[in-house]
């Protein structure tokens, strides 16, 4: 989720189940081997609109390309 220009959130899970008695390095046979994978995150973006534009400056908009002759 974007909060404003430059700060965003990041939350995530996951489940996770394993159908084989691997996991654990024991074998029961009675249930299988589940996990949960849970994630938060807080991004920061440093530079905003005037680093960007003043990298923009120095891109020149118009691209030197070897043009295709004409065969007449």
């Amino acid at each position: 989720y974007v909060l404003y220009e430059g700060l965003d959130l990041r939350f995530f899970g996951e489940y996770n189940e394993i159908l084989r008695d691997e996991l654990d390095a024991g074998v029961n046979e009675d249930s299988d081997d589940v996990y949960w994978r849970i994630a938060f995150g807080i991004n920061f973006y440093f530079g905003g609109k005037k680093k960007k534009a003043k990298l923009l400056e120095s891109v020149p908009t118009i691209l030197k390309t070897n043009t295709i002759p004409n065969d007449k």
